[in-house]
């Protein structure tokens, strides 16, 4: 599966690298609610798709988990995935990895990366305010271009 260029397809249609504007446009279904230890999860129920964000997150770490999520709604639309404690880049499931690097993409556009040139990772992350790891990722994804 080619996920930067599916990425890049959606933002061009859509016009936003907004992860909730995106879903809502998909008819997916964002609920934020307390989850207790869980940042979120992806559920496909009833033929309906549905992200559940936890609301004791900020707006910054929900966004991150939408993109994470909205990659299970569009990578694995019948797959149930939960996206726990943390954003699981040591995971090594396939399905986690594909949807971090749908997150990656989503959120860390060509144009960001290229007005943030010369920046490091952490400088990055300070000034997007998505974790670093997924900063990480996508710089890792970019040099095998």
């Amino acid at each position: 599966m080619d996920i930067p260029s599916k990425v890049k397809a959606l933002v061009e249609s859509y016009k936003t690298n907004n992860p909730f504007q995106i879903a809502d446009t998909l008819g997916v279904l964002v609920l934020i609610t307390p989850l207790g230890n869980l940042k979120g999860c992806y559920k496909y129920l009833k033929r309906r798709k549905f992200i559940f964000i936890n609301s004791n997150l900020d707006y910054n770490e929900q966004k991150v988990v939408c993109a994470h999520e909205l990659g299970h709604a569009i990578m694995h639309p019948k797959v149930n995935c939960s996206f726990m404690q943390s954003y699981t880049l040591l995971c090594t499931e396939k399905i986690e990895i594909e949807a971090n690097k749908f997150c990656s993409n989503l959120l860390l556009t060509d144009d960001i990366l290229k007005d943030y040139e010369g920046y490091s990772c952490e400088q990055i992350s300070q000034a997007t305010f998505i974790p670093v790891e997924i900063v990480r990722l996508r710089q890792a994804q970019q040099k095998m271009i």
